[in-house]
Parts: structure tokens; C-alpha cells; sequence
């Protein structure tokens, strides 16, 4: 079994499929199937579109004659695009109402990615004391 990674910025990445070089030892005319996630497909080059994750992709070749042979490629679509936050938060200037400090919601700035499930954590609710605090927060794509 043959591993190709197929790394696009999108949810899916579209791969052609080549099987033009199998052969048949008494030069009888060949029939191609693609068999994956897409389903069925014939001929001997085809271009899918499969989407995130490890698919198992068979090519089986028949002579219509003896019989058939079949290969199988394990395709990897990987999400290689990090999410971005798409606005900023702050600065913010709150005044200390006591020397334990004040509470203060700081609100989640919004992110994006090409595929869809971003988190965005840090920040939230907390009391900060007397100063500059610098608050993080962190996007994560699925």
C-alpha cells in the first residue's frame, strides 16, 4: 500500500488518478475502475475530490478476458491552513475599584479558517490587578 498526502487549503483537495501505466502481458485492451469515497469511477485517469482524512482509493483493471487486478493507494487530505482571527479585542481601560483588583469580562475576538470548527480560547472573565495584562488567546482549527 502507497501513501500520498495531498495537502490543499481548502476541505477537500481535487487529485487525479493515473492508472494509464498498468498493462496487460498479451496487449488486450484494458477496462479502469476507481473505486473511494467518491463512490465509482471509470477510465484510466480521473480526477476526484475527496474530502479531509485517510481514504483507501482502488484502481482494479480487467482485460475482459483472463480477469482483473486491483491496487489500492491510501490518499491523506490534510487541512495545512491555520485559522486566523479575523478582528482584535481591546485595548481596554478599566478603573480599579479595590486593591483585590477588578473583574472584567474580556470578549473572544472572532477567527476564521478555510474549513469550518475554529475554537478560540483565553481570556473571558477574570480580576485584574493594578497594571498592564496582556490577555492571549489561541485559534484552533479542527
Amino acid at each position: 500500500m502507497r501513501r500520498l498526502v495531498a495537502a490543499g487549503p481548502a476541505c477537500a483537495a481535487t487529485i487525479t488518478l493515473d492508472g494509464s501505466s498498468s498493462s496487460d502481458a498479451d496487449g488486450d485492451t484494458l477496462t479502469y475502475e476507481w473505486t473511494g469515497p467518491f463512490g465509482a469511477v471509470a477510465g484510466p485517469s480521473r480526477a476526484v475530490t475527496p474530502g479531509r482524512g485517510s481514504h483507501a482509493i482502488t484502481l482494479t483493471v480487467d482485460d475482459g478476458k483472463v480477469g482483473s487486478a486491483s491496487d489500492t493507494v491510501t490518499v491523506v487530505v490534510e487541512d495545512t491552513t491555520p485559522p486566523v482571527f479575523t478582528n482584535s479585542v481591546g485595548p481596554f481601560t478599566i478603573s480599579v475599584t479595590s486593591l483585590a483588583g477588578t473583574p472584567f469580562t474580556v470578549p473572544a475576538p472572532d477567527a476564521s479558517d478555510n474549513c469550518v470548527g475554529v475554537l478560540v480560547t483565553g481570556g473571558g472573565a477574570a480580576v485584574f490587578p493594578l497594571g498592564a495584562t496582556t490577555v492571549t488567546f489561541t485559534a484552533t482549527d479542527d
